[in-house]
């Protein structure tokens, strides 16, 4: 048995879309890390295929914007349709700026992904199926069986698990999987169509006692998913099955082709009780598997992958206390709840017909005229409703039981530009005040604080000033001047894109004292309290 030393301080297992990620926001930071992935290269199914508003935003802080999704379809509404009848719509134009989904398949998302760290050089690990990790004082060792020959490699200082539902990082983490299995199965298949459906709206049709959902792609591709109760003998009888299903309901051959790709499954519902042990931790579908409605699991083990990988980069950096890790578990697995919790009621929505209950002909329409929900909606499927709890070392102080913000910044024209090779994505702190006012209150507390920066945290965050058009913005960053924040506040916003603190310009006090408990920094070396869980 070969044992290879590492000098990398971060293990990634998997090298699906999450561990993609993960590995584009530690390159991003400038970590060094190894990926492995027992496959012998990307994936050829289509599997999971939208890419939601916050993940879009992932995509332009890891500057993979102009590369990833870019051929894919937008979509800028939701319908759902009863017979012939649309009863309701999500219409992502409802929110502010030009908001859509993007839909393409998997396979493509993972290519674009991993051209894009091949062109930053990285390399994916591939034939290297991880099979045991030990904890040693230095970090952990792994035995990693590649191209047939057995490896151990290490030390590692974090491992992350993204290998899907066969975790062995979540096993050695003592996670268990609360379940919820339904009796129906998904049947999926993509196919090219006649170019007589609207391209930018997916459909969700209920008709007479079937229920399905067509998603377009590009190149005159569309996804068709259908709800059943009984799983199909063949590959080839349920490509049939979905086709002759959709040229019925619109009584002409949409569908010009056979399915290019299908695929079957049971519907579950898991969600993994604990997602973090030490420096272990896992992302993805080793810490979520959901049903395919609405689009979700893709999208959160993306998000996944951003919010740990920005934590560990910035206590591997020196810029945060290891105990920010903490927050890791407390965010995704609220976040994760949450989002399962919508997507299984809809899922039994749809299993129990209610749309064709007595009642919904009266209820649905209604909703709809509803401003409340014309938001609601747009702004759940879109990943925009994302929000964190109050976890920070500080809420036990009354003081700050409304200051800790925890959601996405809406205004999403907040991006990091310049080269990829910089480890200058940093938090930012946003003050909007005009400097050249006569109140001097203001002034003095601007003042302390830009002194109180300065003098211990320069190198942490980006400062900038909203509020005076005289400040010019250079380096890493594209701020727009009009973003949509209160007059008279701070606001600190994460490398993640989420408001972590906001408070108004006379408060800066508590700001300084949030500074100083969650961003540790001594003579440049990292104080350690610790991240044993």
């Amino acid at each position: 048995m070969e044992v290879e030393s590492s000098g990398s301080k971060v293990l990634v297992v998997g090298a699906g879309p999450t561990g993609l990620i993960m590995a584009a926001t530690l390159q991003r930071f400038g970590i060094d890390f190894e990926i492995i992935d027992k496959k012998d290269g990307l994936t050829d199914t289509s599997k999971g295929l939208s890419l939601n508003v916050s993940t879009q935003i992932v995509l332009y802080l890891l500057n993979l914007a102009e590369h990833v999704g870019v051929n894919g379809q937008k979509i800028r509404k939701l319908n759902l349709v009863h017979e012939k009848d649309r009863v309701m719509s999500v219409d992502f134009r409802k929110l502010s700026g030009d908001r859509y989904l993007i839909t393409q398949p998997q396979s493509a998302t993972e290519a674009e992904i991993y051209h894009c760290l091949q062109c930053r050089g990285v390399e994916v690990q591939w034939s290297s199926a991880l099979q045991s990790i030990d904890e040693c004082a230095s970090g952990y060792f792994v035995n990693i069986v590649k191209n047939g020959s057995e490896v151990i490699k290490g030390p590692y200082r974090y491992v992350i698990g993204c290998e899907g539902k066969k975790s062995l990082v979540r096993e050695k983490i003592g996670a268990l999987m609360e379940s919820k299995q339904y009796s129906h199965y998904f049947l999926l298949a993509d196919f090219k169509v006649k170019n007589t459906i609207d391209n930018d709206e997916v459909n969700y049709i209920e008709s007479g006692g079937d229920f399905f959902i067509i998603v377009p792609l590009s190149n005159n591709i569309c996804r068709v998913v259908m709800v059943t109760d009984v799983k199909p003998s063949s590959e080839y009888a349920l490509g049939n099955a979905l086709k002759n299903l959709v040229n019925s309901y619109y009584d002409k051959d949409i569908i010009v082709s056979e399915a290019v790709w299908t695929s079957s499954a049971q519907i579950y519902l898991s969600v993994a009780d604990k997602i973090q042990l030490n420096r272990l931790f896992i992302c993805g579908d080793s810490f979520h598997l959901v049903s395919p409605i609405g689009g979700t699991g893709m999208n959160m083990g993306i998000q996944d992958a951003f919010n740990l990988g920005c934590k560990i980069a910035a206590v591997i950096n020196g810029i945060q206390d290891e105990s920010i890790l903490h927050k890791y578990q407390t965010e995704r697995l609220s976040v994760v709840k949450e989002t399962c919790a919508k997507v299984d009621v809809t899922t039994r929505m749809i299993f129990d017909k209610i749309f064709r209950d007595e009642n919904s002909g009266f209820f649905v329409p209604d909703i709809t005229k509803r401003n409340l929900f014309k938001k609601i909606y747009p702004e759940s499927y879109s990943g925009l409703s994302l929000r964190y709890p109050m976890n920070s070392p500080v809420e036990i102080n009354e003081q700050y039981k409304n200051q800790y913000v925890g959601c996405l910044f809406e205004n999403t024209n907040i991006f990091y530009s310049g080269p990829f090779k910089e480890k200058l994505l940093k938090p930012i702190l946003i003050f909007n005040v005009d400097e050249s006012s006569d109140f001097s209150a203001v002034q003095n507390m601007v003042s302390l604080v830009r002194a109180f920066i300065d003098a211990k945290y320069s190198s942490v965050f980006h400062l900038i000033n909203i509020g005076n058009s005289s400040e010019i913005f250079t380096g890493f960053i594209n701020f727009p001047i009009d973003c949509n924040l209160p007059v008279g506040t701070f606001t600190l916003l994460t490398c993640e894109g989420i408001i972590e603190f906001m408070c108004d310009i006379e408060s800066g006090g508590l700001l300084l004292a949030y500074i100083e408990c969650m961003y540790v920094k001594t003579s440049g070396m990292l104080s350690s309290v610790g991240v044993g869980v």
